[in-house]
């Protein structure tokens, strides 16, 4: 296993509802504890149970965004706020440029962590939309920096694979599952003639989105 940056934190970003229930609780937990084992991080399943509990008490009658964060020591710890409504369609713009990384950060898209470097790059550089398509060094599209990207065109409703460097996330996980979506190595072309965007995350669900 590679080196893990300094402050590497391992993060859920989860949707917690005004009864306190958190929709995919089970995933996120599963994730969590995957993440921890494959990184080296202490997971202890009676701390997280105990947190939840907290999570729920602090729940506000209104629908809230809770982050989640286990650090290297195995100390967990959260924060929640209101979650605002989105407008649909959400706006993408395509990134400029692929993605260039090491193969040590490179091992890291398959987990959700703090060090989100080039996510925050991109996302600074977003404009007026409200998210960026980010590219890997194979001009294959990968993932926005918050959310999972779905086109979808004549043959059906496709979201890249995790193999072209993206995070597997918990909603583009249910959907997959569901059969609502497949993987299918994706690019700019498929992007912009699909007839439809679609974007998906744990806290938002899945929303259509469109270019600008």
């Amino acid at each position: 296993m590679p080196t893990l940056p300094p402050g590497c934190e391992l993060i859920e970003t989860m949707r917690v509802m005004p009864d306190g229930n958190i929709p995919l609780w089970p995933a996120h937990y599963e994730r969590l504890e995957r993440s921890s084992t494959a990184l080296g991080f202490p997971f202890d399943r009676s701390a997280l149970t105990e947190v939840k509990k907290k999570i729920v008490i602090e729940a506000k009658r209104t629908h809230q965004r809770c982050r989640l964060t286990l650090n290297r020591d195995g100390e967990l710890t959260f924060t929640m706020m209101p979650l605002s409504s989105i407008p649909e369609p959400v706006s993408i713009r395509i990134c400029e440029s692929p993605i260039v990384r090491s193969p040590e950060m490179r091992f890291l898209d398959a987990f959700k962590v703090s060090i989100r470097d080039h996510y925050d790059r991109a996302f600074a550089e977003r404009g007026t939309a409200d998210d960026v398509l980010l590219l890997n060094e194979a001009e294959e599209v990968t993932e926005c920096t918050i959310y999972n990207i779905y086109i979808e065109n004549k043959a059906g409703i496709f979201t890249p694979p995790l193999q072209s460097g993206l995070l597997p996330g918990i909603e583009r996980t249910r959907l997959i599952e569901a059969g609502w979506a497949t993987e299918q190595t994706l690019y700019i072309s498929d992007v912009t003639s699909a007839s439809q965007l679609y974007v998906s995350n744990a806290v938002r669900g899945c929303l259509r989105a469109s270019l600008t």
